[in-house]
This record gives structure tokens, C-alpha cells and sequence, in this order.
């Protein structure tokens, strides 16, 4: 039986297509998770996140390329491939008529071990005190919170995650994103799939876009904000006319001002810092400075709805 690859990434997939009939839900995706990252799988409903993580998991076969999970194919060889791997695709499933700690214990059963792991599961998802309680009595939350709880059973070094604030109140959204950085601090290796800009923001080191089975976009969110020309700045000054009128010939320097009467200025850090000289020069106070990069919700649609994703489509 092969071993894990010790320098593989956690995830790899190279050429990845799936078709239902006529229907392309994946079309020819690369993409490379590192070992040790909190990766963002963004896209709308739709574009092909659920089933990339089901072939991953091994629970539908590609038709054609290959997903590997630390260097290992769940298509050739099988459940061995998920060795360390763990997670849930759309909303966990339970008993509900069982408690959430015999739930857990019947995972592990099914699971072949790791009913020391459970009352451990348990607390770190903050349910030790519910886990005599029948899981169809719980919140969406708790019902999300136990399916993180069985995932832990394995002690994964990679965790799939799709959807998991999905239909949880903001309450329940922020105490699963808690969940999901405080597991990340670890040094486990999240892939959380999401349309919620937003949880990608506050929780990803690296992202990848998807859109009609195709990825738009694989990278960190400053190299998105710097591909689509996110460096500017918006500055609230004293004078915006004056402002504008004093750093008119600074070479590489573009200066406007907003229907708010915002000074919009184009330039890198160091024709930024030219500016803010040239501004003490002529008087003019500054109340504000702030990069006015495109947030991650306008370069997503513009991904997925926009030029990019036009040109990409007709590549």
C-alpha cells in the first residue's frame, strides 16, 4: 500500500472534470492546496464546490483527472487515500432519536476507533454539557457544531468544510468560525468551501474562485486586490481642490476627487508617500488616509459575473 507523500500538498488536483450527462459541473480544474493553510473555496451555489469535495472524498468518481490528498488518489486507491482526512459535505447527518455523545460513538464504531476521542470531540466544540441530549432536540448550530465534533474523531491533518455556517443564525456563524480558526492555529489544514465572503475574509490565508466548473482565481486575497488594481488610497483632507492642484505633476501619481469629495489618489506606496509630503508643503491637513482596494464582495463578482469571468469563458 502506498504511504502519504511527506512533501505532497495536502490537496492537488490536476485536470479535474465531472459530467452529469450534459450537464459540465466541472471543467478541467488544477488546483493546489499547501499543507498547513486555512484555504478558501469560494463560488457562487452552483459553480462546483460540493462536487469537488465529493470526489475528494472519494464519494463520486471524476470523470476524468485526479484529486490527491497528500499524494494519494481516493480513485485508486480507496478509503487508504482518506487516511488523516475528514469532514462533511452540505449539513451532517445524525440519529436523531440518539444523543449527541451516542452518535458520536456510533461514528467511531462505523469509523473503526476513536471512541477515546469523543468526550474530547465533544469539548472542543463546546457540547459536553448537551451530549446526553437527543441530537433532534439541538440547533442548526449544534447539529453543525456535533458533525466538527464527529470529523475530530480521526484526528485529521486535513479538514473539508462545505458550507458549515450554512443556515446557522449570526450567533451560530461566529461561534463556527471560532471553531474553524482555533483547529486552524494547530496547524491543521482547512479547505472551507463558501459562498460568504465575509467567513473566506476572516479566516483564509489563500483562495481559490470558482465559477461554471472552472477556477477564476487561485491565490492570496492581496494578489486578487493587486491583479484587478487595488492600489489606491481615499483621502478625507482639508482642501480637496488644492490638494489635487499641489500633487498634479508627481510622476506616477494619479489624483481625483470623489463625488463625496474624497481625494482618490492612484499610486504605489512610494508615490503615496511623495504625496502626503507634497500635501504638508502646500498646508493642506489630512484627515484620513486609507487604501481603497476593491473589497473581496466586487472582485467576486466580477470573478464569477464580470469581464473576468467572460474572458475566461472564452478562452
Amino acid at each position: 500500500m502506498n504511504q502519504p507523500l511527506p512533501d505532497a500538498p495536502a490537496i492537488r488536483l490536476r485536470g479535474l472534470r465531472k459530467e452529469f450527462g450534459n450537464i459540465v459541473a466541472l471543467d478541467g480544474i488544477d488546483l493546489t492546496v499547501p499543507t498547513g493553510s486555512v484555504f478558501g473555496y469560494l463560488g457562487p451555489n452552483g459553480a462546483g464546490k460540493t462536487t469537488s469535495l465529493r470526489i475528494m472524498l472519494g464519494l463520486i468518481r471524476p470523470t476524468d483527472g485526479s484529486a490527491e490528498l497528500f499524494g494519494r488518489d481516493p480513485v485508486r486507491e480507496g478509503v487508504a487515500a482518506l487516511e488523516g482526512v475528514a469532514g462533511f459535505v452540505e449539513a451532517p447527518t445524525f440519529y436523531p432519536y440518539l444523543s449527541g455523545r451516542q452518535n458520536l460513538h456510533l461514528l467511531a464504531d462505523l469509523d473503526g476507533g476513536g471512541h477515546d476521542r469523543v468526550e474530547e470531540g465533544l469539548a472542543v466544540v463546546e457540547l459536553a454539557d448537551r451530549g446526553d441530549d437527543k441530537v433532534g432536540g439541538y440547533s442548526q448550530g449544534m447539529r453543525q457544531r456535533l458533525g466538527l465534533a464527529g470529523a475530530l474523531l480521526r484526528r485529521p491533518r486535513l479538514l473539508l468544510l462545505d458550507e458549515p455556517t450554512n443556515g446557522l443564525d449570526p450567533a451560530g456563524m461566529r461561534d463556527m468560525r471560532r471553531l474553524v480558526a482555533d483547529l486552524a492555529s494547530t496547524g491543521l489544514t482547512v479547505l472551507l468551501s463558501s459562498h460568504l465572503m465575509v467567513e473566506v475574509e476572516q479566516l483564509c490565508t489563500e483562495l481559490a474562485v470558482i465559477a461554471r466548473g472552472r477556477i477564476r482565481f487561485a491565490g492570496t486575497l492581496p494578489q486578487l486586490r493587486d491583479r484587478h488594481g487595488g492600489s489606491g488610497y481615499r483621502l478625507r483632507v482639508t482642501d480637496a481642490r488644492r490638494a489635487r492642484a499641489a500633487c498634479g505633476d508627481l510622476p506616477d501619481v494619479k489624483v481625483s476627487i470623489s463625488e463625496s469629495g474624497e481625494l482618490l489618489v492612484d499610486a504605489d506606496a512610494d508615490g503615496a508617500a511623495q504625496l502626503t509630503v507634497r500635501l504638508g508643503r502646500a498646508g493642506v491637513g489630512i484627515y484620513s488616509m486609507l487604501p481603497d482596494a476593491p473589497s473581496l464582495e466586487a472582485l467576486f463578482f466580477d470573478l464569477t459575473e464580470g469581464s473576468s469571468a467572460s474572458d475566461d469563458a472564452a478562452a
